[in-house]
């Protein structure tokens, strides 16, 4: 008799046990993870993310697409995805990418790249790659046979969402390793105000405070880009000699990983080495891959140290790390704020000039236009940095943006995989859509709204945005 009830508890609890293990238990997401090597910045933000729904026990496949025959992928990347799935590209699509403008003219200083024709080159290349991509038929038909809950593609390419949709992918997500860009939020139904929220390719440095010249030329490129619809670890014995030995601190000078150091003008060069003459009781540690006629350059200064790569977010988290010079780069800073570091913001392309508006705003930082930069310029990031350094405003400030991003409530970890783990499991999520996209889609929306204002102002404004911009436009007949 003892013995039963014994037996009858015993079950019991194991019954109870198992009850509340299932009810705890998730499903195990088979998740695919698109990483195109656009930057190290881009491959290493998809590959975090791909990292921390590993942690959260879901299963990843990460698909590295090789673009940029710069970024060297292979031996860095150290992904927890189950697999790595690598599509190179064709010599020749890489040979014809070495001569885009942006590739080759890094510190040319340009922040519109629509104007200079960037813009237009960039969607070319991001076309060729994804023709590349869906005629390959192989790894078409094995991403496929792979029947993923979930596909998760950065958004300023929509051509992995058509292969998310064809390999019958149940869920797709949106990411963004740089600020989120006016035209892309608006399809989220997160609209800017041209008046005092800058464009973010081709943004101006006054950020809010533009002048009545600035806010119509903002206005003017929203209408023409509206027409085409914690601490981290410290992992630095390579660089411990530098920091034992530096009196007033470190500072790091980076142009991020995308911008080749080899192609910087003498004059630029020129220019750094003699801030770092100029600060002599600091050491810089200088993210810069020289070329074959470097070496005088290489030997004109005592505190300058040269390194191809760095661990920058473990640089920036040292306590003597007093400032970092940066292109402007989201990721960097990012990694500059969480730091509590100030920054002086030498934007060249992209976002890099609207982050660096940001920065000047909030005043974590000095702006410097690149195209001022040069031996002879006056001294112009010389007189950036001493500001940086010695005016405790910047330090101050960076240090509150620093306090606000570790006192954050909901920790972005934890908001990326609950969020695509609530959407694996309810796909259809209309609540989030906005008006008339489940019923015509987004583009049938613009034409409906075409259709309706088609009047000779309206046209006439789009005809001047698309002859300005030298973009090619459809005229109605």
């Amino acid at each position: 008799m003892y013995v039963r009830s014994f037996l009858h508890v015993l079950l019991s609890l194991l019954v109870q046990v198992w009850l509340v293990s299932f009810s705890n238990s998730k499903e195990k997401l088979k998740i695919l993870v698109s990483a195109p090597t656009l930057g190290w910045s881009h491959l290493q933000f998809q590959s975090r993310i791909a990292d921390v729904l590993v942690e959260a026990g879901h299963e990843v496949h990460l698909l590295v697409f090789h673009m940029n025959p710069t970024v060297d992928c292979c031996a860095k990347l150290g992904s927890k995805a189950h697999e790595v799935i690598h599509v190179p590209r064709s010599v020749d699509r890489q040979q014809e990418m070495m001569k885009m403008q942006v590739i080759k003219n890094q510190f040319s200083g340009t922040s519109n790249m629509i104007l200079d024709g960037s813009m237009r080159e960039f969607a070319e290349m991001v076309t060729m790659c994804c023709q590349e991509l869906i005629n390959n038929t192989k790894v078409i038909a094995e991403l496929q046979k792979e029947q993923y809950d979930v596909g998760i593609s950065e958004l300023y390419d929509l051509c992995m969402f058509g292969v998310f949709h064809h390999i019958g992918t149940k869920t797709t997500l949106a990411t963004f390793a740089i600020t989120l860009e006016n035209l892309g939020a608006s399809y989220f139904g997160l609209y800017s105000v041209s008046s005092y929220v800058t464009n973010l390719w081709t943004p101006s440095i006054n950020g809010p405070n533009m002048n009545f010249l600035e806010r119509a030329y903002n206005l003017f490129n929203d209408i023409c880009l509206e027409s085409y619809v914690q601490k981290m670890q410290f992992q630095l014995q390579k660089f411990s000699a530098i920091f034992d030995k530096a009196k007033d601190g470190v500072v790091l000078v980076s142009f991020g990983t995308f911008a080749d150091s080899s192609r910087m003008p003498e004059d630029i060069r020129m220019a750094f080495i003699n801030m770092f003459t100029a600060f002599p009781t600091y050491e810089f540690i200088w993210k810069f891959m020289p070329g074959s006629n470097d070496q005088i350059l290489i030997n004109n200064g005592s505190n300058m140290h040269l390194s191809d790569w760095v661990d920058q977010a473990s640089i920036l988290s040292h306590p003597k790390t007093r400032a970092f010079v940066t292109h402007c780069g989201w990721n960097s800073m990012n990694e500059a704020a969480r730091a509590g570091i100030p920054t002086v913001g030498i934007p060249l392309l992209g976002d890099q000039m609207y982050n660096a508006a940001v920065m000047h705003h909030k005043r974590v930082g000095v702006y410097v236009d690149i195209q001022t930069v040069g031996p002879t310029s006056g001294g112009v990031i010389i007189d950036a940095l001493r500001k940086v350094l010695y005016n405790e405003e910047y330090r101050t400030n960076v240090r509150l943006v620093q306090q606000k991003l570790r006192s954050e409530p909901f920790p972005a970890k934890e908001r990326l995989v609950k969020w695509v783990e609530f959407a694996a499991q309810f796909p259809d999520l209309n609540e989030l859509n906005l008006p008339t996209v489940d019923d015509l889609g987004i583009l049938a929306s613009y034409v409906n709204m075409i259709d309706f204002f088609n009047g000779w102002a309206k046209t006439a404004a789009y005809i001047d945005c698309a002859d300005m911009y030298n973009v090619p436009h459809i005229v109605r007949r």
